[in-house]
């Protein structure tokens, strides 16, 4: 083959490369055009601020964490929890309890029944109150909120002179459970104010005791329209009111 026919061969076979390039590019582009989702601005806006909101939920989570290793006063680690609470939906505080079920249930025993604590109040001889505390064998896997639910119904034939300060009509909004901090949550409306001070008392205590025999929680917040309320780490030292 001489010079001049292998300058023909080199030209042909470089101009149909470019011209394979160009039919794989145009497949490309349309193939691109066809299948990436457009995205408008207030898409875009949306999922920057989805982005930097999970960025700051777990920022204030691992600010929680250092803080209580480090001691820091309750009312400053409640202060940063109510933080990581507003930005989070009631949807995903619901899934957060629901996430940690298996977690939260209680041990059953060969036949499937739970040993249920359950607390009551009952009163002395000077009228005034104490926490008595009660076991029922109730059949199936127990969770806080079956828990509640049960406790709610108040005492029943064969648990005489008790009495009961969480009134069924007391609706519970939401319940959330922190698993970094072991923290239990519970959501009231105001209507859980709706009592004395010795009622209202009496109605955490219950709360308390039945919720901290669940190994998993060791800390208990009430929350009422929306802001944290009570906590109790120690059901027998009583609650801290909380100003936030």
């Amino acid at each position: 083959m001489n010079q001049e026919d292998k300058t023909i061969l080199i030209l042909l076979t470089t101009a149909v490369l470019l011209i394979f390039l160009d039919i794989q590019a145009k497949k490309q582009q349309e193939f691109i055009k066809n299948n990436v989702k457009k995205v408008s601005v207030k898409e875009l806006v949306e999922s920057s601020k989805e982005a930097l909101n999970q960025v700051q939920k777990e920022e204030y989570i691992n600010k929680v964490k250092t803080m209580i290793e480090q001691n820091i006063p309750t009312e400053e680690i409640l202060k940063t929890i109510s933080k990581i609470k507003s930005l989070m939906s009631s949807n995903q505080l619901e899934q957060l309890y629901q996430k940690n079920k298996e977690l939260l249930t209680l041990p059953i025993d060969q036949k499937e029944n739970t040993n249920l604590k359950l607390y009551y109040l009952r009163f002395r001889d000077d009228k005034t109150t104490e926490i008595q505390e009660i076991t029922r064998k109730i059949k199936g896997k127990i969770t806080p909120a079956v828990a509640l639910q049960i406790l709610q119904k108040g005492p029943q034939e064969g648990e005489p002179n008790l009495v009961n300060a969480f009134y069924t009509n007391i609706s519970i909004k939401n319940i959330s459970y922190d698993e970094e901090t072991k923290t239990f949550h519970l959501f009231f409306s105001l209507s859980f104010l709706s009592a004395n001070s010795n009622v209202q008392r009496d109605r955490i205590l219950q709360i308390c005791h039945t919720i901290k025999q669940f190994p998993n929680i060791k800390n208990l917040i009430i929350w009422i329209d929306e802001n944290p309320y009570f906590f109790l780490d120690d059901c027998s030292k009583g609650y801290q009111k909380l100003q936030i």
